[in-house]
């Protein structure tokens, strides 16, 4: 048991080493970098033994001290063999994400513009959906700055280095909204159901129970996507900035079209998601 403990330790520090020393390859070998920690959270207390990611921030030397017109917020993201995966570097000054590999390739950029509308949709996505779907008017004042959050997310979807794609198929889950519940329980199998907004899928089953009211909680959906998916992995951003309790989530493009495969009186309706 002792022997166990020291090293998960040693693997503990091992990962933190790794990661400064991929984001000092990055950002500069002089980089301040120190991590971040929020007690005040549910995951406060695990985030020192998390296996999944570590938060940095990150800026210039100042006096010994981080230079505030240089700080980054930093997020290196695990596979389960606790190997570097992902880096995700948010510019506090211009708002602004990279994301590199472990091997501190670039592979992902997104503007302030395209980052505002990613967290946009994070926090609160409901004239999103109201705008694509039709479902409620909305109000005057927010309707030019949603029209061009729509537009942003659709055009990630369309560029290579602003979205990734499933190596393979992988089941998700998802709290059906009431309108698209209310059209979906319309259908019989092997009938397709198309959702004219965009798509939030949990890859864990217990992550959509948070989501789950007294209208869809007969009724969850359990979706197959099949390899070469186009997704974009709102937790990794979004933590980055907001530590919070990961919901597992990806964000698909708008219009996609569902075949319903299984659909009993009570429980998950099982769907598969049909290529473009």
């Amino acid at each position: 048991m002792c022997v166990q403990k020291i090293n998960i330790v040693k693997n503990i520090y091992q990962q933190r080493k790794t990661s400064k020393t991929a984001i000092r390859h990055i950002l500069g070998e002089n980089t301040i970098v120190k991590r971040n920690f929020d007690f005040g959270r549910f995951e406060g207390i695990a985030e020192i033994f998390g296996k999944k990611k570590k938060l940095f921030i990150t800026g210039q030397k100042q006096n010994n001290k981080i230079d505030k017109n240089s700080i980054n917020y930093v997020g290196c993201f695990y596979n389960n063999s606790r190997e570097l995966e992902n880096i995700y570097i948010f510019n506090r000054n211009n708002k602004s994400v990279d994301v590199f590999t472990k091997t501190e390739e670039l592979i992902q950029q997104y503007s302030p513009e395209e980052t505002h509308a990613l967290f946009s949709y994070k926090h609160d996505s409901k004239n999103i959906h109201r705008f694509l779907r039709k479902t409620k008017e909305i109000k005057q004042k927010n309707y030019e700055s949603t029209k061009n959050i729509v537009k942003i997310l659709s055009s990630l979807f369309k560029h290579k280095q602003k979205h990734s794609k499933t190596s393979e198929e992988i089941v998700t889950y998802r709290a059906l909204d009431k309108t698209s519940l209310r059209k979906i329980l319309t259908l019989k199998e092997g009938e397709t159901f198309t959702d004219e907004s965009f798509t939030s899928v949990a890859t864990k089953k217990s992550k959509i129970l948070q989501f789950l009211n007294f209208r869809n909680f007969l009724h969850p959906a359990k979706i197959k996507l099949p390899k070469d998916t186009k997704f974009i992995s709102l937790d990794e951003l979004h933590n980055i900035i907001l530590p919070c309790t990961r919901e597992t989530e990806l964000l698909l493009q708008e219009g996609n079209s569902y075949i319903i495969t299984k659909k009993p009186r009570l429980g998950f309706i099982e769907m598969e998601l049909l290529t473009k």
